[in-house]
């Protein structure tokens, strides 16, 4: 069983054509500039005009679509979407509402839509007209709009950082060696390094770049996280991107769960070594504690592009289990096919 974590961008900039009976769904092209007329649906009024907002922010800016499919036996046991929208409503007008049906009943909002990317520079969302008078509609549908892109775009990144660590490392394992010591026991030493994967590095590049909400080119300030990786592995000169955020919480974000998550010694992750024969089965298993794994420099961005070598701890295969006074991997040698190493979080993995 695995997962399979796919960001799609689709953008859905294409209006609805009219047909009789219907309220079109398009992009205005009269003088108002940047309004779109939607319909929007729902069992009342308000939820009604949330769907309506939600179809005009789509229209405006796009979607992002983030789909996570888990697979048994190549067949899909779940879809999960996640879509968000980096908008938010700046004002809007209602032009018709229609009450259809009974038991239940069905509300039809139609409206004029001004929308907003939120690439804003502060948190003034509303202004009002004079010192008197506040359109408390106008207001609360700037918070709420602007808040649910917040909210979404949160999740569409919490979604990517869970494939830490095990889909965010590259790892080269060096051939194995034989040792004996003093003693004739024989050991098995794996060598290897890793470095943090480009595909990993790209796909967070993708949602930041849909989450951020701002851009900038002097006086940025410290709310900003970059990442360094090769878009294709044959280019020579990596992509430098720099994202920018009006607060600390999406950067805290990333550092908390790539940093601020390790076992009682520190680490962030180990490399499973599983030692598996010629049919698939694995012998054995160690867990090893990487250099990298107690690294904590991530919290204003991320590199791809360096290796890390790790001189793995050596498997000793007359290693006496104190529970059985046993030695369970005497004869493991002989039918030692491979070895294969995955990056996984120190609880997941379990010698054995």
């Amino acid at each position: 069983m695995f997962k399979l974590l796919q960001a799609v961008f689709i953008t859905l900039m294409v209006a609805a054509c009219s047909t009789p009976g219907s309220i079109n769904t398009s992009k205005n092209t009269s003088a108002d500039s940047g309004s779109f007329i939607v319909e929007g649906t729902g069992a009342n009024f308000e939820s009604a005009k949330t769907n309506g907002f939600r179809k005009a922010i789509e229209l405006a800016v796009g979607v992002a679509i983030l789909s996570e499919r888990e697979s048994v036996n190549n067949k899909m046991a779940k879809q999960y979407i996640l879509s968000h929208s980096s908008g938010y409503i700046e004002n809007f007008t209602i032009l018709d509402t229609q009450v259809v049906g009974t038991n239940p009943s069905k509300y039809k909002v139609m409206m004029r839509v001004f929308v907003k990317p939120t690439l804003v520079d502060d948190y003034v969302l509303y202004r009002s007209k004079d010192a008197k008078e506040i359109d408390g509609q106008r207001a609360a549908a700037n918070v709420n709009t602007y808040l649910d892109s917040r909210a979404s775009g949160t999740e569409m990144l919490n979604a990517v950082l869970q494939d830490f660590p095990e889909k965010a490392y590259e790892v080269h394992v060096y051939a194995p060696r034989i040792t004996v010591d003093n003693k004739g026991n024989p050991s098995i030493d794996v060598d290897y390094k890793i470095k943090l994967s480009d595909k990993f590095l790209k796909s967070l590049d993708q949602v930041l770049d849909r989450i951020k909400e701002r851009d900038c080119s002097v006086l940025c300030g410290e709310n900003t996280y970059k990442l360094i990786y090769k878009e294709n592995p044959d280019d020579f000169v990596p992509k430098f991107k720099t994202h920018y955020f009006n607060d600390s919480s999406k950067p805290q974000l990333i550092y908390e769960q790539l940093y601020n998550k390790s076992d009682s010694e520190g680490n962030r992750f180990v490399a499973k070594m599983d030692y598996v024969d010629s049919s698939g089965t694995i012998l054995a298993t160690a867990c090893d504690a990487t250099a990298a794994s107690k690294a904590r420099n991530g919290n204003k961005g991320l590199t791809a592009l360096l290796w890390s070598d790790d001189y793995g701890t050596g498997f000793n295969v007359n290693w006496i289990d104190p529970r059985t006074n046993t030695r369970p991997y005497q004869n493991m040698l002989k039918n030692l096919s491979k070895v294969e190493i995955t990056i996984v979080r120190p609880w997941n993995c379990r010698r054995k």
